[in-house]
């Protein structure tokens, strides 16, 4: 979970891990759960005003879109930090997952993550 604090800083409770290194354990399938992506756009030439959205799929299905198209500005010289929250994302199995950000149309990252049966002791 997410929680923006005074001054635009995020307080991160609970991880699974660091991409691509994410394994998520569940008790049984379908699995519904808050999921939230962390990503940090570098230092840019120039101003960028993009429009963002962002899809999760199993390896052997479509992406199936998880987040609305969102303006997001990106300021010269500047490094940014995105936090997309997906809550109550629906998985139905186990095993490899994509995530990815498109910016107009061009997907702009992606990483995998790992999702199994099974009980946390």
């Amino acid at each position: 979970m997410v929680r923006e604090e005074k001054g635009g800083k995020l307080s991160i409770f609970g991880m699974f891990g660091f991409a691509p290194d994410v394994r998520i354990v569940v008790n049984d399938f379908p699995a519904s759960f808050p999921l939230t992506f962390l990503i940090q756009f570098e230092k840019v030439e120039k101003d960028h005003e993009l429009t963002f959205n962002a899809g999760i799929a199993a390896s052997d299905q479509d992406a199936v879109s998880v987040w609305p198209d969102v303006q997001f500005k990106i300021e010269q010289g500047k490094t940014a930090l995105m936090a997309l929250t997906v809550n109550n994302i629906k998985l139905e199995k186990a095993g490899k997952h994509k995530f990815s950000l498109e910016a107009e149309g061009e997907e702009v990252f992606s990483t995998e993550f790992e999702v199994a049966k099974g009980y946390v002791e």
